[in-house]
Order: C-alpha cells, then sequence, then structure tokens
C-alpha cells in the first residue's frame, strides 16, 4: 500500500511522509499494548509466560540480539532460491519460480523508483520501504531470538508474498504505462504461480499422508506399551508410574524413508521422534485414553535393581518395584 501511494501523483511527500509515521506509530503503539497486557495479566494471575521460542523474552531483548534475529530474516528470506527453507523450497522448479519472482520484483522495483517517480524524497522512502520487505515476511525472526528458538513451517506464512509481490509491482507498472510486454509477463506470471500452487497441493497432501501413517504408527506404539505395562506382573492401577530416562531407542523402528523430500516442521520427524517427544504423556491421555499418576523419577531412590533392569522395549525393562511400576527408557549413568 505505502509502494502504491508513493507512486501516485494524488500523495506528495508530506501525505506520504504522515502516512509512513502512522503505520510505524501503529506498529510501536501494538507492541507497547501487548508488552503492558502481558505485564498486567500476569501479575493479576500470578503467572510467568512459558519459555515458548523466545516469546517469553520479547520487549527484553534488544540491541545485539535483535539484529541477529534481523539478519537471520534476511538470510532466510534469500536462502529460498539455492536451498530448502522449512519444505517451502525443496525441488528445483520451485527455487527457480521463486528465483524468477525475485528477479521480476527487484526489477519492477528498480523501474517503479527510477521511471514513475520524480521527487528525490519519495524515492528514498520507497526504497527504503522495499529495503524492509524481506524483513517484513520474515518478521518472525526478529521475535523469535533466543539460541532455542526454532523456526516451524506454519510461522513463514508470510512467505506467500514472495509469489504475489511480483503480480502486485507488474499491475502498478500496467496502470501506469500500459505495454504489451507488462501484460505478457503478468501471464507468465499467472502460469508460474499456478504451477506453485498445483506443486504445494501434492506437497501438502503427501505431507497429511505422512502425518497420518505416524499418527497412527505413534498410536500403536503406545498402545503396545500400555499393554505391557498393564500386563506387567504385580500392576494395580492405583500404582503410580515413573518414566527412568528420556529417550526411547527402538532399533525395530521405521524411518519412512519414502518420505525424505516432506521437510515441514513436524511432518519431517520421524517415528522415533514423535515418540520421544515432550508431549508424548499428553498423546497418550488423548489418543489412547490412559492417564495414570506420575511421578519424577526424582521422587524415589535409585536401587540396584533398577540399574540391573534392561532398556525398553527389552523385556524385563518394565517392572513393579516397592509399589511404584518403573519402565526403564534408557540406562543410567
Amino acid at each position: 500500500m505505502l509502494l502504491k501511494k508513493c507512486i501516485s501523483d494524488d500523495y506528495d511527500l508530506k501525505k506520504l511522509i504522515k502516512i509512513v509515521f502512522k503505520y510505524f506509530c501503529v506498529f510501536v503503539s501494538g507492541i507497547i499494548l501487548y508488552l503492558l497486557n502481558v505485564k498486567v495479566f500476569s501479575m493479576i494471575k500470578g503467572l510467568e509466560l512459558t519459555s515458548y521460542q523466545g516469546f517469553n523474552k520479547l520487549g527484553e531483548i534488544w540491541g545485539a540480539g535483535i539484529l541477529k534475529g534481523v539478519l537471520k530474516g534476511y538470510l532466510s528470506f534469500f536462502s529460498l532460491i539455492y536451498s530448502d527453507n522449512c519444505g517451502l523450497s525443496n525441488s528445483i522448479i520451485i527455487r527457480a519460480i521463486i528465483a524468477f519472482c525475485f528477479v521480476i520484483s527487484i526489477l519492477g522495483s528498480i523501474y517503479c523508483i527510477v521511471k514513475l517517480m520524480r521527487d528525490r524524497m519519495k524515492q528514498i522512502i520507497c526504497f527504503l520501504i522495499l529495503l524492509c520487505f524481506p524483513l517484513g515476511v520474515n518478521v518472525i525472526y526478529a521475535i523469535c531470538v533466543t539460541d532455542n528458538s526454532n523456526i516451524y513451517t506454519i510461522m513463514l506464512y508470510p512467505l506467500v508474498l514472495v509469489f504475489i509481490f511480483p503480480v502486485f509491482i507488474t499491475e502498478l507498472i500496467m496502470n501506469k504505462k500500459r505495454n504489451v510486454w507488462s501484460k505478457k509477463l503478468l501471464n507468465l506470471l499467472s502460469i508460474l504461480l499456478l504451477v506453485a500452487g498445483v506443486y504445494y497441493c501434492f506437497l501438502s497432501n503427501e505431507a497429511y499422508l505422512k502425518l497420518h501413517f505416524l499418527q497412527e504408527q505413534t498410536t500403536s506404539y503406545f498402545t503396545t506399551l500400555i499393554t505391557q505395562i498393564k500386563s506387567c506382573p504385580g500392576y494395580g492401577d492405583e500404582l503410580p508410574i515413573a518414566f527412568v530416562g528420556d529417550k526411547i531407542e527402538d532399533l525395530t523402528l521405521t524411518e519412512m524413508a519414502g518420505f525424505d523430500n516432506v521437510q515441514i516442521a513436524v511432518a519431517e520427524w520421524n517415528l522415533s521422534e514423535w515418540i520421544n517427544s515432550y508431549t508424548f504423556l499428553q498423546y497418550m491421555r488423548y489418543h489412547n485414553g490412559f492417564s495414570p499418576k506420575l511421578i519424577s523419577q526424582n521422587e524415589f531412590e535409585f536401587s540396584e535393581k533398577i540399574n540391573q533392569m534392561p532398556v525398553y522395549p527389552d523385556y524385563g525393562s518394565i517392572q513393579v518395584l516397592d509399589d511404584v511400576v518403573i519402565i526403564k527408557l534408557t540406562k543410567l549413568e
């Protein structure tokens, strides 16, 4: 919208500066309002934000941390043309289409600034707006700036503007100066975007198919685990359960090699990652209907019997010791 106003003759420099300042104030006030709401309601409820993806640090990290996030945002944006970025550019065809969109966007922007604008200050403002475009669609990198932040595919949906912007800039030029080349270019972009849309439809179907298989496999795996727990000698539903260790290492797990090209977050995982997710207890509760009383491995003393127990899924890795059902997942150091 700002770019369109820059080119329009209806907006002089004074009006344009007012609009830019207004948008900037809306942006800053939105952040301040968010931080204020978080502070107030945290005090009212007596709670702290969960340390998820660095969102709890928003407003606390400045300077080098923000600059690092901004740099990551720009690098991630341009990585679409030479590498797979969260499953969004995992094909040479898609990378070629994205590269073409980049070229048209850059050349179209240069044409707009040089040919369609006469005011030097408006040209500078337009250039700065365009310079912020890669960060605008990747602003999540400037928000999740902690070392343990992990950007997922679903957090990068604004990248769809990579395909929309060249169409926008081409139509903008057509409205100012109609010529046959702009119309042909617009038709070519329409065909390429149609190809990209069809490709992403197939990719999403493949990803959902893999997720369906993974859900079935995970439910089946935990069903077997629950059956073994309830079949353990001395088991009673009143007994608490303790998981000793933090990762199941099962050599019989499938890797689903046929879906290697699906690098979309969560869908890129295999069964090993699913059963070892930090939400595995919630998964068993909702998908298997199994919600026993749990105790932490720190709430009881480790005995020699536990040290001698094999590791799941080997026989004997689930035992009732001192009225506690022990499931040993990993060897103890």
